[in-house]
């Protein structure tokens, strides 16, 4: 017959052992915890400090289109006799929106996106009357709306206005224009800082190659892509501009392939053809098909453009970007 064994009991030192094992562990973990939230807290401040993160340019440009659509909404909402939704200027901003430290390294810079536009009200109740309904329609979709203290002086005098944040972060503000007899609304995107220029990682041979090629393509790494060509002769028409007789002109076919997660602004794109004289300028011909001022997510726009050379030339260097923040790309295309 088998005879178990008592289990011996830890002695207290064995005890006292563990114990001191894990306390240890636990201040070092609490140390680890401790420097990784020291390491955040400093690295936030500091880039706080330098004016916050730096975004992509197709960040900064999403946003700039957001800055845009929000005014766009608010200006739809009131009678169509006040406002055109599609009547804007861009605002100066905010004077402040410059890096005054030296912070931004090359590549890197600040922009506040901003938009105004003009508004007419039939007189003083008309306006207080949308004033009242704009001011209902934001506090009813939870946005704090807050009062604009009128002005003592100027065609706006004792006008209130109202401004808002949106979902979005996009600060809304409807007041009289200081300027003018009229109103106003403006929408600000805060000041941000961002790459300046979205870079091609592919273009084709026809970039370097010093034997031209019939048409050029190039994808940028937030998936627009471009194809430029063919070239071929051009005669402008009657009512074109930057033409004169005794020149040879020739008109550049581009599609551009919106493949992003955002609406293209392609308003302040770039695109200029030479050839080896340098002595060239655009044609501006309203039988051109001209590229629309957004391009959504998904959809292709074809454009064209026509540049005039002093002789007749066998190629053309063309250069495009789809937008103000995506770096030129350069082709040389033959005319034949």
């Amino acid at each position: 017959m088998e005879t178990t064994q008592p289990t011996s009991e830890p002695t207290a030192s064995e005890t006292v052992s563990r114990r001191v094992i894990v306390f240890r562990w636990m201040i070092l973990l609490g140390t680890v915890a401790l420097i990784g939230w020291a390491a955040i807290t400093i690295h936030d401040f500091f880039q706080d400090m330098a004016g916050g993160p730096i975004r992509t340019a197709p960040e900064y440009h999403e946003r700039d289109i957001k800055t845009r659509q929000a005014g766009k909404r608010a200006v739809a909402q009131l009678p169509a006799e006040v406002g055109d939704p599609d009547h804007f200027e861009k605002g100066p901003g905010s004077t402040s929106c410059v890096d005054d430290f030296g912070f931004d390294d090359i590549g890197v810079t600040r922009d506040q996106p901003a938009y105004k536009w003009d508004l007419s009200f039939s007189g003083r109740d008309a306006y207080l009357t949308q004033l009242k309904e704009i001011r209902t329609a934001w506090e009813h979709r939870g946005w704090k709306v807050r009062d604009v203290a009128p002005s003592d002086s100027g065609p706006g005098k004792n006008l209130p206005g109202i401004t808002t944040t949106d979902q979005d972060g996009i600060t809304i503000t409807l007041t009289p224009d200081p300027y003018s007899v009229g109103m106003r609304l403006t929408t600000d995107g805060g000041c941000i800082r961002h790459q300046s220029e979205v870079d091609p990682y592919f273009v084709n041979e026809a970039s370097d190659s010093m034997t031209p090629a019939r048409t050029g393509s190039a994808t940028y790494s937030d998936r627009v892509k471009i194809t430029a060509g063919p070239v071929r002769h051009f005669t402008p028409s009657t009512g074109a501009s930057g033409y004169s007789p005794g020149k040879h002109a020739y008109r550049v076919a581009v599609t551009v392939t919106n493949e992003s997660n955002y609406t293209l602004d392609m308003s302040e794109g770039h695109h200029w053809g030479s050839d080896d004289s340098n002595d060239n300028d655009e044609v501006r011909d309203p039988h051109l098909r001209s590229c629309p001022r957004e391009l959504p997510t998904g959809k292709t726009a074809d454009c064209e453009f026509a540049f005039t050379t002093p002789n007749e030339a066998s190629q053309l260097r063309f250069s495009f970007s789809p937008s103000h923040y995506h770096k030129p790309a350069s082709w040389n295309l033959t005319t034949r």
